[in-house]
């Protein structure tokens, strides 16, 4: 993240919280979330998209709609994914375009709240039972995982 200036990157698009489990220690993966939060996010997207692959520091670029193409358990906005490999760990970033972050906020805050040395390790070996029986995020989130251990 430090190396591509990523964030100084999208506050030129609005406002950018770094959230999920990397901020909060809990990382099993290697993947990022981020939210932006601006008023024209199709435009602020678009526009982030481009000014991202002009800079040439990631391998692989995705763009997705979940405006016009909505889905459960997905918020509805525009989201960039971003991939590349780091000594030889495959890194993901999802980007997403909001126009308003305050759920992802609360929910955020609320997880940090909750989070300590016994809720981290519980969260960390439920990410690894996920990925050993074959789940997928999608299948069952994060936040879902969190949800069961914190509450």
């Amino acid at each position: 993240m430090e190396s591509t200036n990523l964030v100084s990157t999208l506050e030129e698009f609005g406002e950018v919280l770094v959230h999920g489990s990397y901020p909060l220690d809990i990382m099993y993966s290697a993947d990022i979330d981020i939210v932006v939060t601006a008023e024209d996010i199709r435009a602020v997207s678009l526009n982030a998209f481009k000014t991202l692959i002009e800079l040439r520091q990631f391998q692989k670029f995705e763009y997705g709609d979940f405006v016009k193409f909505r889905r459960e358990n997905r918020p509805q906005g525009y989201i960039i994914v971003l991939k590349t490999t780091v000594e030889d760990i495959k890194w993901e970033i999802e980007i997403w375009f909001l126009t308003s972050s305050v759920k992802e906020y609360n929910n955020f805050q609320w997880l940090k709240e909750r989070i300590n040395a016994s809720a981290r390790k519980k969260i960390l070996e439920a990410k690894h039972l996920r990925e050993v029986t074959g789940k997928t995020k999608h299948q069952l989130s994060s936040y879902e995982l969190y949800k069961q251990i914190l509450s």
